[in-house]
């Protein structure tokens, strides 16, 4: 059996810092000198707000507003300075009500900018008077034209065109299903949306909208120095990633979970993983959601299946559950967790009734500060960058294009 392909997932790991360092971040940057962001920041701060997109950008914008809530305090509370901090919300939310026009702010994000239904949304809150923040990689698309702010986040390669209905052709097989790049536009929408999280939080504080851009592009320029970082300490993981790559490679029904803002960045790492050749007939791959199936797991889980936990501290509820079934349900368990629990792991495992998972990964993070942003950084990367090896173990990429694009072929 041939070697699981590490130098691939490693070339990955160097075209995702060429992105960030060589395209991504000087463009954030010149915006930033434009005022652009100290614009956005004072129009989002102390309004009631929310996020929409589709498919990975929907995960994107689910973070936004989860990070919003959470770490900037939009809950309908008082902020340190006694001003309202008004909900926010993810748009498809059962719990959405009435956005006030002139209290209001929305983010609508979406890399062709023709996305269809966020093209409605945009379009509505341009009848409605709703003010709202574009993110796009394309200048001129529907979306970008309606908003009142836009932020331009660049891709690796330009499109000769930009197909207009993704789901059909995706569902017809003809749709590029993975960019190697992880996708370069949600790598940049996220580490965006994180920053002005930060952004926010440093307006809250001072009231300076050009200290808060500062801060913002700060805080993307850390998340950057992360990646790299996590590049430079995959060697210290390499036999447990290869080995990892194979599981997966050869894993007929995986099954994952994660809770928090984790999940997000483990339903990114799965959308790559479900294109190595997870059909959905034989060979499945599925996210156990703590709202999703009843009891975590309790339907979902059987004999033989390869159930992958994601917690940075082993903490979380529904983390341990999922563990504890896979335990009870003889299913195998791989761990992935912060190089922080390896002391006390054994205790934890104990302690719940969890038996010795196959593999457990430590995932690196001694940039101070962040940990639980950085850890769920790492988990993301870490499954793009084997996703993309995989392709090459199993054929499935060209050569001529393993760099920028894999194209999966109908015969």
């Amino acid at each position: 059996m041939k070697e699981f392909p590490y130098e691939t997932l490693k070339l990955e790991a160097e075209v995702r810092e060429t992105y960030l360092n060589g395209i991504f971040f000087p463009a954030i940057k010149k915006q930033a000198e434009e005022g652009i962001f100290e614009e956005i920041i004072e129009k989002t701060a102390y309004r009631k707000g929310g996020a929409y997109g589709k498919g990975r950008s929907g995960l994107v914008a689910r973070d936004f507003v989860n990070r919003m809530k959470k770490k900037a305090g939009y809950v309908g509370e008082r902020s340190i300075n006694g001003k309202m901090l008004p909900m926010w919300y993810f748009l498809e939310d059962p719990t959405i009500t009435k956005f006030p026009v002139k209290e209001s702010v929305l983010y609508l994000i979406s890399g062709s900018g023709f996305t269809q239904s966020v093209v409605h949304v945009a379009t509505g809150c341009l009848q409605l008077g709703i003010h709202f923040v574009a993110m796009s990689y394309t200048p001129r698309s529907h979306i970008i034209k309606c908003a009142d702010n836009h932020i331009y986040i660049p891709k690796k390669m330009e499109e000769q065109y930009i197909p207009h209905n993704h789901l059909l052709l995706q569902l017809a097989g003809k749709h590029r299903p993975v960019d190697v790049m992880g996708n370069s536009f949600e790598t940049g929408a996220h580490l965006t949306s994180l920053g002005i999280v930060d952004g926010i939080i440093s307006y809250h504080k001072t009231e300076d909208k050009v200290q808060a851009s500062e801060t913002m592009i700060e805080s993307i320029s850390e998340s950057i120095s992360y990646v790299e970082h996590f590049n430079k300490k995959l060697d210290e993981i390499k036999e447990d990633v290869m080995l990892f790559g194979e599981v997966l490679t050869k894993a007929d029904h995986v099954r994952m979970a994660a809770s928090g803002e984790g999940a997000t960045s483990l339903k990114m790492g799965m959308n790559r993983l479900a294109h190595t050749g997870f059909e959905g007939f034989e060979r499945t791959i599925d996210f156990i959601g703590s709202d999703e199936y009843g009891p975590p797991g309790y339907a979902d889980i059987k004999k033989d299946y390869d159930v992958i936990v994601s917690t940075s501290s082993f903490r979380s509820s529904h983390s341990i559950a999922i563990c504890r079934e896979a335990s009870n349900g003889d299913a195998k368990l791989y761990l992935i967790t912060s190089r922080s629990t390896e002391n006390e792991l054994q205790d934890k495992l104990d302690k719940y009734k969890i038996k010795q998972p196959e593999l457990v990964i430590y995932l690196p993070f001694s940039l101070p500060g962040r940990e639980e942003r950085f850890f769920d950084l790492g988990v993301r990367h870490l499954f793009e960058y084997v996703a993309a090896a995989i392709f090459e173990y199993k054929g499935i990429s060209k050569e001529e294009t393993v760099w920028w694009h894999i194209q999966k072929e109908i015969e």
